[in-house]
């Protein structure tokens, strides 16, 4: 596997060594990742530290530990896009290691900073569902201009918006999509959209958190109190 391409879009060696662990042995913890690859792990703490602000890594906390994972080698295209044949070749190699991460019923990923956003909205594109988009907006403050260029792919591609949007709130619209406003007492303070099997909330508190839910029942669960929040909802102000 060439992996001199991902030292070009940016990845040292060591954050390579810890992204390939995480490949191999799914949801893991330090000491395994450790391990793996023979690195200190002290020094382990700070490469997952620059992963999940890469947005290349997430973790979940169960019984006070720590289970990091890698998030989908497909996060990579958005380093070094100009190095896209040969990546490409590169993340079929990455994801074998992948292949049976999706048996898992419920699957979490926590992604620190502004790029989880960014990984979880493109993950929306790739999808190509149409998606359920409720809660307080901060994308257009945030990250303006990619949030122009998402709206365009989306739009391009067909996928339909309906969404719930804060009282008193804006937002660029999408061709097509669906809206209403509700009072900020019946929504929490950050945002959730469901698409697929899947369910990503975006807390606007700085540095800014992305969570990302895979699993049909939790999907269908958000999609049920969508729909009693749509029927409560106004079209108009």
């Amino acid at each position: 596997m060439d992996v001199e391409i991902l030292k070009e879009i940016g990845l040292h060696e060591s954050e390579i060594k810890v992204y390939l662990s995480l490949l191999k042995l799914k949801e893991t913890t330090v000491t395994k990742i450790t391990q793996d690859n023979g690195l200190h792990r002290t020094h382990i703490y700070d490469i997952l530290e620059k992963l999940l602000a890469k947005g290349m890594v997430g973790y979940v906390i169960k019984n006070n530990v720590k289970y990091f994972s890698a998030a989908n080698p497909s996060r990579l295209f958005n380093f070094f896009k100009e190095k896209e044949e040969r990546l490409t070749n590169t993340i079929i190699e990455l994801e074998k290691y992948q292949q049976n991460n999706e048996n898992n019923p419920v699957n979490v990923e926590l992604y620190k900073g502004i790029e989880g956003f960014k990984t979880i909205i493109n993950d929306l594109i790739k999808d190509g569902n149409d998606y359920y988009l409720f809660g307080k907006l901060e994308f257009e403050e945030i990250v303006p201009f990619y949030v122009i260029k998402a709206i365009k792919e989306i739009e391009e591609r067909g996928i339909k918006e309906t969404a719930i949007i804060e009282e008193g709130s804006d937002l660029i619209k999408i061709k097509n999509g669906k809206y209403r406003w509700l009072s900020k007492k019946y929504l929490l303070p950050n945002t959730t959209v469901i698409y697929g099997n899947k369910v990503g909330q975006f807390i606007w508190e700085k540095p800014y958190y992305a969570i990302l839910i895979k699993s049909k029942d939790v999907a269908n669960s958000y999609k049920t109190q969508f729909d009693l929040l749509w029927e409560k909802a106004q079209e108009k102000l």
